[in-house]
C-alpha cells in the first residue's frame, strides 16, 4: 500500500471541484489545481494484486439455443449454451462509452463472482444470462477503490464534522472522503440516458491509471454487499476459460424513507 502519510489532498471537494472543471471548463487542458489533483491521484493511490489465474465474471443479456447430437450424429436434445468466447469480450471497433473508457476504446468490465456480474445487467426475473469465466494470465496489478467503505458515506461523514466545524480534519480524513467519493463515481451504474459528460472525470482518472502501468481498476458494485467490478484496460490480459447459461429467479430490492410523506385531507 502506499504510503500517505505527508500526502494528501487539499479539500474533501477535490474531486467535486476537478468533475466540474472537466466538464464545464476544458477536459484536455488543465490547471494548476486539476494538475495537482490528478498527482496526488497517483501518489495516494492504493493497489492490490489479483494473482495470475485468479478467476473473473463477465455476463452478457441472452443465451444461445443449440441442438445436441448423439455419437452417432443424430439430434437427441436441444438446450442453452452460453455466448461463444468472442461474443463475451468487448467489440474492439464498437466500444460503447463506459465509466472507464471512451467511446472506441475497449475495456473489459468484469466482476469478483457471478451474482455481481448477472446483477450489473439489470435483467428481470427469468431473463436468461450467459456468464463467462475469465482468467487472469498474468499477475495484475490493480487499482484498488475498495478500501473497507461503509454503507454511510465517508464524505458525508467528513463533511459533517467539517460543517458542525467540533474538530479539524486529519489528511488521512479528507483523503479516505475524496476517495470515497471517487469510488461512488465509478460504482454508479452506467444508463443510456446518461450524458458523455458525466463521465469524462472517471474516464480521465482511468486512462491517469493507464498510463501509471496499472492493468485495471477495482471498484464496489451497487448490486449487493461484497460484489466488486473490476475493469482491465488489456482486453488479452485474461483468457475466457467456459461460458454458462443461467436463468434470473429472483430480483431483491432494498429501500429506505428518505423524506417526509404528503397527505391529502379527507
Amino acid at each position: 500500500m502506499t504510503d500517505t502519510t505527508h500526502k494528501g489532498f487539499s479539500s474533501i471537494r477535490s474531486f467535486l471541484r476537478f468533475t466540474q472543471h472537466v466538464k464545464k471548463r476544458s477536459r484536455y487542458i488543465w490547471d494548476e489545481e486539476t494538475t495537482n489533483f490528478l498527482a496526488t491521484i497517483v501518489d495516494t493511490a492504493r493497489h492490490q494484486i489479483l494473482p495470475h489465474k485468479t478467476r473473473l465474471y463477465r455476463a452478457q443479456r441472452g443465451v444461445i439455443w443449440e441442438r445436441v447430437f448423439d455419437e452417432d450424429g443424430d439430434c437427441v436434445d436441444e438446450g442453452p449454451f452460453g455466448y461463444p468466447a468472442n461474443r463475451m469480450k468487448p467489440l474492439i471497433d464498437k466500444a460503447r462509452e463506459g465509466r472507464a473508457n471512451p467511446t472506441g476504446i475497449p475495456v473489459l468490465y468484469v466482476a469478483n463472482c457471478v451474482e455481481t456480474a448477472i446483477s450489473e445487467t439489470r435483467p428481470w426475473i427469468g431473463e436468461e444470462i450467459s456468464v463467462a469465466t475469465f482468467v487472469a494470465n498474468k499477475d495484475l496489478k490493480i487499482v484498488d477503490l475498495t478500501r473497507g467503505f461503509k454503507r454511510r458515506s465517508n464524505y458525508e461523514n467528513v463533511r459533517l464534522k467539517e460543517l458542525y466545524k467540533k474538530e479539524e480534519l486529519t489528511q488521512d480524513e479528507i483523503n479516505l472522503a475524496v476517495w470515497d467519493e471517487i469510488d461512488n463515481a465509478f460504482s454508479e451504474p452506467v444508463t443510456t440516458s446518461d450524458d458523455t459528460d458525466e463521465y469524462a472525470s472517471t474516464q480521465i482518472i482511468a486512462e491517469l491509471f493507464k498510463q501509471k502501468g496499472f492493468d485495471g481498476i477495482m471498484y464496489r458494485s451497487q448490486f449487493g454487499d461484497n460484489g466488486h467490478n473490476v475493469a482491465l484496460f488489456d482486453l488479452n490480459a485474461t483468457d475466457p476459460k467456459k461460458c454458462t447459461p443461467y436463468r434470473v429467479q429472483k430480483i431483491k430490492v432494498e429501500f429506505e424513507e428518505i423524506g417526509n410523506t404528503w397527505y391529502h385531507s379527507t
